[in-house]
């Protein structure tokens, strides 16, 4: 009876501890102090203004770390961004060469002669996630031999596909893309950049905004005409 019963807890051990390395990561969203934030308390401070880190763990799971900014945090942001989307605009865009999600090659240099559209972005990004119907909307206002939609992500390739098994998003995706993501020196999400016929960037959208649909649809509309 005590060898069946120690082979039995044995087998309990092994399915348990096997249950657990199945496990899939996980994204937890934390206040300044720790404290586990709800998905109410999550879309309250989401919201508003409100600044983010990422704290990747051991076992794959991702914290990020929501806080809420004052008035003056606000201002000082904005300025950042006005300062970032200024340097960009008359630049060229760097030349970049990556895989897509569906296989495909896309290479910046054999986009000339169309308008290029990028939104950088991230899956644990609230306000990334919350535009994606407006922006699918955009994508399919346009013919696709004139205007093309990029959306580079330093998601990993199996993440993004899981993610899009419940959220669509109809630009084209490019995973793993965090070293050309800093080439660009992005540091606030999502961010929009609009890039002209000639591959120099025309407009530059910084952070979520309910009218970025307009904005882009403006700067497209208007670059069409030039």
């Amino acid at each position: 009876m005590k060898s069946a019963l120690h082979i039995l807890t044995i087998v309990l051990i092994c399915i348990s501890t096997l249950s657990y390395s199945q496990q899939k990561p996980q994204i937890i969203y934390k206040d300044a102090s720790g404290k586990v934030l709800s998905e109410q308390e999550v879309d309250r401070i989401t919201k508003g203004t409100y600044s983010m880190s990422e704290q990747k763990q051991k076992n794959g799971d991702k914290i990020i770390v929501l806080a809420p900014m004052t008035q003056a945090d606000i201002e000082n942001i904005q300025a950042e961004k006005t300062a970032y989307a200024n340097s960009q605009i008359g630049k060229l865009f760097p030349s970049f060469s990556a895989e897509t999600l569906d296989g495909n090659l896309f290479d910046t240099d054999a986009q000339k002669g169309k308008i290029q559209v990028y939104n950088f972005w991230f899956i644990a990004c609230k306000p990334c996630v919350a535009e994606m119907p407006i922006l699918n909307k955009l994508a399919a206002s346009f013919d696709s031999n004139q205007v093309v939609f990029i959306a580079p992500a330093f998601d990993k390739k199996t993440a993004i596909s899981k993610f899009l098994e419940s959220q669509a998003f109809d630009y084209q995706i490019v995973p793993d893309a965090l070293k050309f993501t800093q080439a660009l020196h992005i540091n606030s999400y999502p961010t929009h950049i609009v890039v002209n016929q000639k591959g120099v960037i025309t407009a530059v959208f910084v952070g979520n905004s309910d009218d970025i649909g307009t904005l882009l649809e403006k700067e497209i509309t208007a670059l069409l005409k030039s």
